[in-house]
């Protein structure tokens, strides 16, 4: 047994170098010290008290033997009951090892997560007189405990004791007072004492950065002066060291003494392990630690289905942006089993929802070390929350702030602080998500990392404006799915009315053809009942084409036809189009009849195309010539005759792509000359390129020039032969027949690489202004299965750097002579999120208007910061490349893309359709393990035209757009990559695409990229 110092010495006796103090005036039986008094010692020379102190000498002095380490064994947690959410007797048990100067200190009780405490149990807690004067009430008791220790380094005593809730001390949730009560004591029968009682306080604190379990700390638990031994028959006291060897804490399941007092223990409401942690501190410093672990049963029997939802957008318009409000109802009163409580809530908005991207530009994000430092900057707020527990009625709150960089998932947390600095975090993610169908994702919040506090309430509001409604009226319906400790998942629904949309617009045709013409090209005007309308046409029953009025019609056949049109109000349209029912009669005796044959009709080859056109009945003054979809004439086979070159007759072999017959009828009779088609430059503004065609005729040389351009969005090509001669060297004539035999040599013509059926078409116009009715030869490709199609995609990203923002190409090559690209879709890894300062507000966009179902993409309206990149499409069928300006356009849940192509003779519309499909198909959010599906951005091209493409190249990579004063430049990157250590970032993510060909083959494509800093 070792020796230790307890004191300084007095005037007196000090045997064997242990020095006791004499202390005075304290006689009576029931002293005691109270926490933080000291008594007062002073002199005493009784020689009893001198024989005494040597007895006790001669039995506490002895040679130091060997001692453990200070350290805790025999740890124990015990329950009376393991029924989750079930109310149990528990007691906390605890050895300390080590020699007996190495004291305990401070000792800190982690229970463990989900075991809680009610302090307001207690229905009248003690004041601090009250526990000063060992008289607290009776309903303020919540436990007992008992400790074993050794006094006077030779006294072995159990001291039993009572744990009460006290009015709560500064920094903690709530206070516990510890009261101890030694027994009398007698030494050699001869003396006899009462020791003073021990008090001491604790503190219950919520852990808030490790899932909020709750702690108790106990710091300076009782070393020396603490029990003060009054002796009977005199008055000094003498004062010894005591070492606490043992600890027990018996909190009861209930407050007070009766039992139908409020429940004051709660067990977890998780049927995993739950492990008690206890951390012991010796005067010396040294630390010990220890645990217990036990599995609490029956979550089956957890109550979970009274659990209530709601989502509320302040404002219920039309895609109107809005503030939001959800609150989680959970019942509290007391029960022998307390319902389940929420561990994952994930709230899925209504379909076509978004965010609001204006409300987001200039948030920023609060660090980790920043949240915990209470120091988030301002701009890092998005809104704010409340919880309501009858554990801490006064509630707590707290802002919500954005913790991660804005992209297609945001981090958030809730920071809710309340009474004594009581503090809890709840996390989660803001983002979007999407459907199986293109375009039809939504917004979501989902909190699932929650800790397991009970709360009857939990309230946050968006109090920015990050919500954004769908764009269509009527029941809108938030689905909050709620994973609950106990293991259940419930599905909880809210609805809110949407009202405000724009109406729909009337449409009405104002003017059109006889019911019964003779004009084969007719026009047709129209107006909308709602100023601003955009238009859609539709010409015997064809896909619906963007249009404007008056709306000219390509030439058409005799017989029957139909004109449709509607109005579009924003994204409202007329459900009922305008229709116009008209027969193409052309009487005219001017008539124009083809022959025309292919050599091969197999899909994507080189075919020589002879035709023939024989003319009757007038002076043909054009001919117009219309190609199947699909099916290509380059303008890059053969090196371009200047037009200037071609009007005078000495284009030269490096042009040629075809011969030519003409047969004339003259005053001398019929005759006929050859020659040679030539690929020229295009004669007008409006021409992609031309033709010119020089015969040799017995009385001179007849050239005449067409242009060719592209019609229905690019699908089919024109040759337009314009102003066809009729006199030559004095000579007078009408023509009767022209032949034309293209080669396929170098490319220059290409079958389609769809096998549908289609046409050749042909009309023209006389110089009496008869025009020709428009006839047809049936043409389809076959045997599009032999058409080879291996695209390769690669996807270049200026920084693939964790917590960056990057700029990204796609480049799509493709082997010449395989099939042509119908649709694209590049999807982008998952690492990649939307950076939304980048978008700016929706006046920073194209409207939505401006693209839709059906609808081609109108740049009318688009604003000049819109442009966010380029769209490259090489081509054989073109000298240059095709290259289109990259616009965003304002659509939910994120903004798609329109790409305009404007090159003389050439106008292509096309949509980039932004969607969000989760990166693993098959999972199941209601039954994945983390409960949730990740979803990736995907763009999809659709109806490409049936062109032949050797590479396509998709460039985000605009720098800053300008905008009006005051407002600043926008970012150009478009992407967000994802933060260091969120799950999302990962050190290699798929980089994927899905490209469809016009054959009926699908290539899938994946580039696995590396992200640095993850």
């Amino acid at each position: 047994m070792s020796t230790k110092n307890v004191g300084s010495k007095p005037d007196g006796c000090a045997p064997g170098g242990v020095i006791l103090n004499t202390r005075i005036p304290f006689t009576s039986a029931a002293a005691y010290s109270r926490e933080g008094e000291s008594t007062t010692g002073r002199k005493s020379v009784l020689s009893i008290l001198c024989v005494l102190a040597f007895a006790i000498a001669a039995m506490v002095i002895a040679p130091a033997g060997a001692s453990a380490a200070f350290g805790v064994n025999g740890f124990t947690y015990t329950n009376s009951t393991l029924q989750a959410n079930g109310h149990p007797n528990t007691t906390v048990s605890f050895n300390r090892s080590g020699s007996e100067s190495e004291d305990l200190k401070d000792i800190q009780l982690d229970l463990p997560n989900g075991v809680f405490a009610n302090p307001e149990a207690a229905t009248t807690k003690c004041t601090i007189a009250q526990f000063n004067a060992d008289t607290c009430p009776s309903v303020s008791k919540v436990g007992t405990m008992s400790t074993t220790v050794k006094a006077l380094s030779l006294l072995d005593l159990t001291i039993p004791g009572t744990i009460n809730v006290i009015a709560p001390q500064p920094g903690q949730i709530a206070s516990l007072g510890l009261t101890l009560r030694p027994a009398k004591l007698c030494i050699l029968f001869v003396f006899c004492a009462q020791p003073n009682k021990i008090f001491l306080k604790t503190g219950i604190t919520i852990n808030t950065f490790d899932d909020s379990n709750l702690r108790t700390y106990t710091p300076g638990s009782p070393k020396s002066s603490v029990i003060g031994i009054p002796l009977i028959f005199v008055t000094p006291t003498i004062t010894g060291d005591i070492t606490i060897n043992k600890l027990s804490l018996s909190f009861q399941a209930r407050g007070g003494t009766s039992t139908t007092a409020p429940y004051f223990f709660r067990q977890a409401g998780a049927c995993v392990p739950a492990t008690a942690s206890l951390k012991a501190i010796s005067y010396q410093g040294a630390e010990a630690t220890a645990s217990s672990t036990y599995t609490p049963t029956g979550c089956a029997s957890v109550p979970s289905t009274l659990t209530s939802f709601s989502f509320t957008p302040s404002i219920q318009t039309y895609a109107a942006p809005s503030p939001v409000s959800f609150v989680l109802n959970i019942p509290e009163t007391d029960a022998t089993i307390q319902h389940a409580l929420p561990k994952v809530v994930d709230n899925d908005f209504p379909v076509g929802s978004g965010i609001n991207l204006e409300a987001l530009a200039g948030v920023t994000s609060c660090s980790e070390a920043n949240l915990r430092a209470k120091t988030c900057p301002a701009s890092s707020i998005i809104g704010n929350a409340t919880a309501l527990s009858k554990y801490i009625p006064e509630g707590l709150t707290g802002p919500v702030y954005a913790t991660g960089d804005v992209g297609n998932q945001v981090p958030i947390a809730v920071f809710l602080s309340g009474p004594r600095e009581s503090a809890v975090i709840f996390r989660g993610t803001l983002g979007v998500r999407g459907d199986t169908a293109a375009g039809t994702g939504r917004a979501y919040a989902r909190f699932d990392r929650i800790p397991q506090l009970p709360f009857s309430k939990f309230t946050l509001n968006l109090t920015k404006p990050v919500y954004v409604n769908p764009p269509t009226c009527g029941a809108k319906t938030t689905t909050a799915t709620i994973d609950q400790f106990s293991g259940q998942t419930i599905t909880r629904t809210n609805s809110y009315n949407e009202t405000g949309c724009p109406t729909a617009p009337n449409t009405t045709i104002t003017a059109g053809p006889p019911s019964t013409t003779t004009d084969a090209t007719p026009t047709f005007t129209f107006t909308s009942d709602i100023a601003g309308s955009t238009f859609q046409c539709s010409v015997d029953g064809g896909a619906y084409q963007l249009c404007t009025s008056p709306f000219t019609t390509a030439s058409q056949t005799n017989g029957p036809h139909n004109f449709k049109v509607y109005a579009v109000n924003n994204t409202v349209p007329d459900a009922t189009p305008a229709s116009y029912d008209y027969t193409v009669n052309v009487s005219s005796a001017f008539t124009i009849t083809p022959t025309i044959t292919p050599s091969t009709t197999q899909a994507g080859a080189n075919p020589n195309l002879a035709t023939t056109f024989n003319l009757s009945g007038g002076q043909p003054k054009t001919l117009q010539f219309k190609l199947p979809a699909g099916f290509n004439a380059s303008l890059a086979a053969v090196t371009n005759c200047p037009t200037s070159t071609a009007l005078a007759g000495n284009c030269t072999s490096a042009s040629l792509v075809g011969t030519s017959q003409l047969t004339v009828d003259t005053f001398s009779g019929s005759q006929t000359g050859v020659g040679e088609i030539y690929l020229t430059d295009g004669p007008t503004a409006a021409d992609a390129g031309g033709v010119a065609v020089k015969i040799t005729m017995p009385f001179g040389t007849f050239i005449a020039q067409a242009g060719a351009y592209l019609v229905n969005n690019g699908a089919n090509q024109y040759l337009d032969i314009r102003d066809f001669p009729t006199e030559i060297n004095g000579t007078a004539f009408t023509i009767t027949q022209l032949k034309m035999d293209f080669s396929g040599a170098n490319g220059f013509l290409t079958n389609p690489s769809q096998c549908v059926a289609d046409s050749f078409n042909s009309t023209g116009t006389a110089f009496d202004g008869s025009i020709a009715a428009v006839q047809s030869v049936p043409f389809q490709a076959t045997n599009c299965a032999a058409l080879a199609f291996n695209p390769t995609v690669t996807q270049t990203f200026s920084s693939p750097v964790a917590g960056t923002t990057s700029n990204v190409v796609a480049d799509i090559d493709l082997p010449a002579g395989n099939s042509s690209i119908k649709n694209m879709t590049v999807l982008e890894p998952p690492v990649f999120g939307p950076n939304y300062p980048a978008f700016g507000r929706a006046a920073d966009m194209c409207p939505g208007s401006a693209a839709g179902s059906g609808i081609a993409f109108n740049p009318a309206n688009c604003p000049a910061q819109s442009k966010v990149g380029a769209m490259t499409l090489n081509t054989p069928l073109l000298t240059t490349p095709l290259v289109g300006d990259v616009y965003l356009i304002n659509k939910t849940p994120l903004p798609w893309f329109g790409v305009k192509f404007d090159q003389p003779g050439i106008s292509v519309r096309l949509t980039g359709v932004t969607d969000l499909p989760q990166v693993d198909p098959t999972c199941n959010q209601a039954t994945d393990p983390n409960g949730f599906c990740q979803s990736q951005i995907s763009v999809r091209f659709n109806a490409v035209p049936d062109v032949p493409i050797t590479h396509v190249k998709f460039a985000l990579n605009g720098g800053p757009r300008t905008r009006p004063a005051p407002l600043a430049p926008l970012e150009g990157e478009l992407l967000q990559v994802s933060e260091p250590g969120d799950t999302t970032c990962q050190a290699s993510s798929p980089a994927k695409s899905i490209i469809d060909s016009y054959s009926g083959l699908t290539v899938n494509r994946t580039q696995n990229l590396a992200i640095t800093g993850c």
